[in-house]
């Protein structure tokens, strides 16, 4: 039970659960300890739906520690996605198969293709999230992408959500500058369900509490739509959305 379960009531309704389709968030996993990761799955996993080995971070441990890690998670029913300059090197040096088998063998599901791989054949795309560019995306998801990741441009998001591309199929990467400002203007503009991507996995409570309307500008829409308080939505998950 949550700490204020019967006391207090959400200021935004409506949040997925996971599994989720939408309303994914995808902290990355910068080097951290098992024993540090151990305490982050404890605190936030059940927010957590993706966790990405960023850059070439997976490649300074040995094989044994990256796997008990790529275990933690995946005990908590969370995917586990191979940073995109693994990729980047591996197209290179001309060892993409090589690279794509041992990544399979220490546990991960997905990769992420860089937009700016030089001499990658879409074709070869179909192993994860990628793309900036609108054309691109639309080109990533015929190959087989699952997700893409695009730049958070207020305003902008239907330029690159159109030709059959799927909303909550973009993970959406505000600029390292006032993060938190552009995650609450694709909630405000759509809800609580967008994808931001989350740029440390210290901040994954605090994306949540943006979702939920516990905190900043979204606590405040919140409150001037509902200054009364009236028909709040409870704290509490069904199996696929928090009512």
């Amino acid at each position: 039970m949550k700490a204020w379960n019967g006391s207090l009531e959400i200021a935004v309704g409506g949040r997925t659960a996971t599994s989720r389709v939408d309303g994914q968030t995808m902290p990355p996993h910068t080097g951290m300890s098992v024993r540090v990761l151990e305490d982050m799955v404890c605190l936030a996993g059940e927010y957590t739906d993706d966790v990405q080995f960023t850059f070439g971070t997976s490649a300074l441990n040995d094989a044994g520690m990256t796997r008990e890690k790529v275990s933690i998670r995946r005990n908590r029913d969370m995917e586990i996605t191979l940073g995109g300059a693994f990729l980047q090197v591996a197209v290179w040096q001309q060892r993409l198969e090589e690279v794509l088998s041992r990544a399979v063998d220490l546990g991960f599901a997905t990769a992420e293709v860089f937009g700016s791989i030089p001499n990658l054949d879409l074709s070869q795309r179909g192993v994860g999230a990628a793309g900036r560019m609108r054309k691109e995306v639309e080109r990533g998801f015929v190959c087989g992408t699952s997700e893409a990741i695009a730049p958070v441009q207020e305003g902008r998001e239907n330029d690159i959500v159109r030709g059959g591309v799927k909303f909550e199929n973009i993970q959406w990467e505000p600029p390292a500058r006032a993060s938190e400002r552009h995650t609450s203007y694709l909630q405000a503009k759509h809800d609580s369900n967008v994808n931001p991507v989350c740029r440390d996995a210290s901040e994954t409570i605090t994306l949540e509490t943006l979702r939920w309307g516990l905190k900043g500008a979204p606590m405040d829409e919140a409150y001037r739509r509902n200054p009364a308080g009236l028909e709040l939505n409870r704290i509490g998950c069904t199996s696929k959305r928090c009512v």
